[in-house]
């Protein structure tokens, strides 16, 4: 599956440890904003994050995309995902999502890659929940439940 990942969601899943888990099972790519606004802005305040997803840039895991200039993260990810052939836009933030869903745009959040993982047998439903509750402070009390009881219900 290929994705277009926003600058929230890229944050959270390298700050929760899922971000090699994700590159290594997904396509993934993000706009030069979300690039800036995860690697050369915070790089120069000291940020291991940044440096931990400019390496994946480094060896391609994730590729920038050029989109329209001068606009906010957000809308080029929408003008990337519009651009290419995206399975969706993996997205953390409330407001953007309900943005996607009026447009017709798929998106996932970081816990929900998790579960499409599970559910591609990727991740045993051990490893699924370990991820999620790793995710859990970065996520709200809603997907964290809805996550895990997702999960759980599915016995393989």
């Amino acid at each position: 599956m290929k994705i277009v990942v926003d600058s929230d969601a890229l944050i959270k899943i390298t700050k929760a440890g899922l971000k090699e888990l994700i590159v290594n099972n997904l396509e993934v790519a993000i706009p030069r904003k979300v690039y800036e606004e995860t690697v050369e802005i915070p790089k120069t305040k000291g940020f291991p994050d940044a440096l931990e997803i400019e390496k994946n840039v480094s060896t391609g895991r994730i590729s920038v995309k050029e989109t329209s200039k001068g606009e906010k993260g957000e809308h080029e990810v929408v003008n990337l995902y519009q651009s290419g052939d995206y399975s969706a836009v993996v997205s953390d933030d409330r407001k953007f999502l309900k943005q996607l869903d009026r447009m017709g745009i798929p998106y996932l959040t970081p816990a929900s890659i998790i579960v499409y993982l599970f559910y591609r047998k990727i991740l045993t439903r051990d490893e699924a929940i370990a991820y999620i509750e790793g995710l859990r402070k970065y996520i709200s009390d809603e997907e964290y439940l809805i996550s895990i009881m997702e999960v759980k219900k599915w016995e393989r």
